[in-house]
């Protein structure tokens, strides 16, 4: 084979190769030197973004979190309030006397007077009590229904001859201003003596 052939062969298995070459470059997204802008060619053409792609989606920003409410303060507790004072204890009731009520003297009267039949009672009542050996004597206490009686009797009865008059009168169950009524005293409060006339 001439030289000259062989060199034309050669030129042309060069240019084919080097045609692949670039071809495959440009299947593959390269850029061949001819493609590239030069350094400071400033009329070269530049990549633009596509606008048809979808935009970028940026992160949301993070949400802060609310700040955490302090607890009220517990409420105070109620004001107690304070017991009231124990009441004083009842009076004892009076004690339940024989024939009739406590009674009331009124400007030496008796009030309401003395009807006869509490008179009866009075002396019934009395009667039993010598009777039976339970009159006093002066230096005993004395029965609240016996020392009615007798007053109830002094206030509303002259002088009588009775177990009843006997008891009040001579055992001193009466004394003071209950012993000077007619029922004891029927001559009435003992009267100083006589002025001696000179």
């Amino acid at each position: 084979m001439k030289s000259s052939t062989r060199l034309r062969a050669l030129e042309s298995t060069a240019r084919v190769a080097l045609g692949c070459f670039f071809s495959a470059a440009g299947a593959c997204g390269g850029m061949s030197t001819t493609d590239a802008p030069e350094r400071g060619d400033t009329n070269s053409p530049r990549l633009e973004p596509d606008p048809t792609a979808a935009p970028t989606a940026t992160a949301a920003p993070t949400a802060t979190a609310a700040p955490t409410a302090s607890a009220p303060p517990p409420p105070e507790p109620a004001p107690t309030a304070s017991a009231p004072p124990p009441e004083p204890p009842p009076d004892p009731p009076a004690p339940m006397l024989a024939c009739l009520p406590p009674i009331t003297v009124v400007a030496n009267k008796l009030e309401p007077p003395l009807d006869t039949t509490q008179h009866a009672c009075c002396n019934s009542y009395i009667a039993d009590l010598v009777s039976a050996g339970m009159a006093p004597t002066a230096t005993e206490t004395i029965d609240p229904s016996l020392m009615n009686c007798c007053r109830a009797l002094a206030y509303s009865t002259l002088w009588e001859i009775t177990p009843a008059h006997d008891t009040c009168c001579g055992s001193r169950v009466l004394t003071g201003m209950d012993y000077n009524q007619p029922y004891c005293s029927p001559w009435g409060p003992p009267m100083p003596p006589a002025l001696v006339l000179a």
